[in-house]
């Protein structure tokens, strides 16, 4: 396991977003502590800030392979793909996420995400109020209600939802 210093670190590089700085040094962590699925998560993270799609979710995989799979790489992949134009495999690894962690209003949120991608409108609202239920704290999911409703044509209701 990565120790708590050399996280703090690369985390460091992440905040003040030297993307680059954290690929170089989180490539030569990958190898030194390759079970360590955070890395795998962050470094993949910043290749998609850096807008390497391809490299990000190459490197968002690699610890898939292994058990268990990491919730946060399912999740955070789950988003590039949604964001890339790929909301079916999205909603595969979404799935998965869900499986393992079936108390993640994040993870139902991206699901939503997803199924508004593909233009399945219905399916999508169960997965936000899903999403809400689990954590009445999440503003996106929130958001994203009225965005709903607004794009149904319910004002009124989209309105108090944004409020």
């Amino acid at each position: 396991m990565l120790p708590k210093h050399v996280w703090n670190e690369v985390m460091a590089l992440f905040r003040r977003n030297e993307f680059r700085d954290v690929t170089v040094r989180g490539g030569e962590l990958m190898k030194e502590y390759a079970n360590d699925d955070r890395i795998y998560n962050l470094v993949g993270l910043a290749h998609a800030e850096l807008k390497n799609y391809q490299l990000a979710i190459a490197t968002f995989e690699q610890p898939l392979t292994r058990p268990p799979n990491c919730v946060p790489i399912l999740n955070d992949l789950g988003k590039i793909l949604i964001s890339r134009g790929w909301p079916k495999q999205a909603i595969a690894l979404l799935k998965k996420a869900q499986k393992l962690r079936p108390d993640s209003g994040e993870i139902g949120n991206n699901l939503g995400n997803a199924w508004k991608a593909l233009g399945k409108k219905s399916e999508s609202l169960k997965h936000y109020q899903r999403a809400i239920r689990l954590n009445p704290k999440i503003a996106e999911a929130h958001k994203n209600i009225g965005v709903w409703y607004r794009e149904a044509g319910d004002y009124v209701t989209a309105k108090k939802r944004t409020a």
